[in-house]
């Protein structure tokens, strides 16, 4: 073998060394950073030259000790100057980004030589981050480097094949080796099998771990993969062949708190992590009505870490979420229909069983936001839990959220003293109308206090279950500015700030229903212009500045809602919002002037035409600069619009 191979192709050891394989997964980390780089920001960008030198950092010290570095894959396992890394470091989430990387290009190996600059390994870094379809038009990688002159780089030059467990050769002696090789590749397949086996029969308590091997457990545990694919298969060997659903139960508690127990035994933490995501898909393996039992046992102590419940129901998909669920809140109604029968006695051990079901329906919601089905789950919950509270009210005369609202408000004033008409608040005006109305009589009555307690009962429903709820407290929030003047009194109620920043963040959370996003960016734009009146300038900044990063094209929104956000900027730059800011700019010192114009720069075209009047109609000379460079950071749009204004006032 060794006659037919060229100098450059030599036949490899099994392992690469520890501080090799360390350093060489430092570099694979910083590869995959600058190439995600290059993806994602402009060349000029600070952050690709950052993450540039940081790669070519880590490799010019592996050249200077090793003279090439040969990066290369086979039967999908990196090799590192053609010796394979170590199991734990082949499944850490780099080394596995880089071969994908490589597969989807063709590439087989690169080999870095000693004597690139950072020039060319910039050069290769942007070939490399192109689509494995532009580098295919183009030739491949191969061709790509060649052409930018990348000399000190070789693309495919090696191109290595598995012999053993611990040996690689190249293309050249592979077909001498065929044979044997599947041969050998059969002989380990099958007792990687066998392990499989041993290792399915020690978590379910059939072996014992002295039978089964260290060696078998500890490859096994290092494979998040196939420890996820044997704990599965244990969870469905117990099922199948227990009968008992309550034996069977402990049975899969038993295996799953076994493996709990394995992860102590990782040092590496990624893995470990990984491992622990594993346990968890082999608990959403469970059908509905046993994931039930499941996740309302006491968590074992070896899987308290985990945050088992968060990661087994963020696992599970629509139709299982939805079916767990229904199962829950049956048994949870069941359960509330005993505690309210007086003639039935109601155990402790059922009081807890109801507060878990209670907790673990929260849990499932909270799971469910921002999926698809988040509204399915919170209809379901509000069917179940919110109407049947207003269902024998006497303001149940619309949607299940403003029948809410009238319910909520009308037991709030009751314990504050008052009485509150619903059937006259029904049958007048609108909820989102009205309630307003009503903090406005709250006010002139000379009860603050109790305004205060109803708006800030109102903003805790934007984080309701139920979409409807949270549409109409909306709508409502939406006209109480206006009613109580807030512009005038805004030192009277320093709740203006609490609802700017509760609303914020259920705006930046509410991504999936377009109409209730809309109604609290209509909200929000409302209270920016109180903001702007009572000159708190800073305040309605950030609700504008959030409407633009929603609308730019790095937020990750719906094209209804990115649309939405920039229509809130033009609804805050209403004409009284621009009169007075353009007569602030005209009489502010110097500080103020500075804030206003920053302002006007962010309402764009709707700013342009007072910029102008205000800079045709000062004398004063600051003001005068202040709003041209406000004219002029707004774009040439707006230059071009002054220079033709200014030709007709002055031809």
């Amino acid at each position: 073998m060794d006659e037919d191979r060229s100098p450059q192709d030599q036949t490899p050891g099994g392992e690469a060394e520890e501080e090799l394989a360390r350093r060489a997964v430092e570099l694979l980390i910083s590869l995959n950073a600058a190439i995600i780089n290059i993806h994602m920001y402009p060349p000029t960008s600070e952050m690709i030259a950052a993450s540039v030198e940081n790669a070519y950092s880590r490799l010019e010290p592996l050249l200077i000790r090793e003279g090439k570095l040969t990066l290369g894959e086979a039967d999908n396992l990196l090799l590192v100057n053609g010796e394979r890394l170590h199991e734990r470091d082949q499944v850490r989430p780099p080394v596995q980004s880089f071969l994908e990387g490589l597969r989807r290009r063709d590439i087989y190996s690169i080999t870095f030589s000693q004597g690139i600059d950072q020039k060319e390994f910039l050069d290769f870094l942007y070939a490399m981050a192109k689509e494995p379809e532009e580098l295919r038009q183009a030739g491949g990688l191969s061709q790509e480097v060649e052409r930018q002159g990348c000399h000190h780089i070789m693309v495919n030059e090696k191109r290595f094949v598995s012999v053993s467990e611990d040996e690689v050769v190249t293309s050249e002696a592979a077909e001498r080796v065929e044979e044997t090789r599947f041969r050998e590749e059969e002989i380990l397949r099958l007792n990687e099998k066998l392990k499989d086996e041993r290792f399915v029969a020690f978590i379910t308590g059939r072996e014992s771990r002295q039978s089964v091997g260290e060696d078998t457990i500890r490859d096994v545990i290092s494979n998040p993969p196939r420890l996820g694919l044997l704990l599965r298969q244990a969870v469905r060997d117990i099922v199948v062949e227990e009968e008992d659903p309550e034996a069977a139960l402990e049975l899969v508690c038993s295996a799953l708190q076994k493996a709990g127990l394995l992860l102590g035994e990782i040092p590496d933490e990624e893995l470990r992590r990984m491992d622990g995501e594993e346990i968890a898909r082999a608990a959403a393996f469970l059908e509905p009505s046993e994931l039930k039992g499941f996740l309302l046992r006491e968590v074992p102590e070896s899987l308290r870490e985990l945050d088992l419940h968060k990661k087994v129901l963020d696992d599970l998909r629509e139709n299982k979420t939805l079916d767990l669920l229904e199962s829950v809140i049956r048994e949870h109604e069941s359960l509330q229909r005993l505690s309210e029968d007086a003639e039935i006695p109601f155990s402790p051990e059922q009081e807890i069983r109801l507060e878990k079901l209670s907790t673990l329906i929260d849990e499932i919601y909270q799971a469910s936001i921002g999926k698809p089905w988040e509204s399915k789950v919170s209809d379901r919950i509000f069917q179940a839990d919110m109407w049947k509270k207003i269902s024998e009210g006497t303001g149940e005369r619309g949607s299940a959220g403003s029948s809410t609202l009238v319910y909520q408000i009308s037991n709030m004033l009751v314990k504050e003293g008052l009485t509150l008409d619903v059937d006259e608040l029904s049958r007048s005006l609108t909820i989102d109308e009205n309630i307003p109305r009503i903090l406005q009589k709250l006010y002139r009555a000379r009860r603050p206090d109790t305004v205060l307690k109803v708006v800030e009962s109102l903003l805790d429903n934007l984080e309701d279950m139920s979409p409807e709820i949270r549409l109409k407290t909306a709508e409502t929030l939406r006209n109480i500015p206006d009613a109580l003047e807030l512009a005038k009194r805004l030192h009277e109620f320093p709740v203006a700030y609490e609802m700017k920043d509760r609303l914020l963040e259920r705006l930046d959370r509410e991504r999936e229903l377009n109409e209730i996003y809309t109604t609290l960016a209509g909200c929000l734009a409302s209270l920016a212009q109180v903001f702007i009146m009572a000159r708190d300038y800073d305040a309605a900044l950030e609700i504008i500045d959030t409407f633009w990063r929603h609308h730019s094209a790095d937020e990750t929104r719906k094209a209804e809602q990115r649309k939405t956000a920039l229509e809130a900027v033009a609804t805050v730059a209403s004409p009284e919002v621009l009169d007075n800011l353009a007569a602030i700019l005209r009489e502010g010192d110097v500080q103020t002037i500075t804030e206003v114009a920053e302002l006007l720069i962010k309402f764009e075209d709707k700013s342009v035409q007072p910029l102008i009047q205000v800079l045709k109609d000062s004398e004063d000379l600051l003001v005068r600069r202040v709003t041209f460079e406000a004219l002029e950071s707004i774009g040439k749009d707006a230059i071009l619009n002054l220079i033709n204004d200014l030709e007709k006032y002055n031809p």
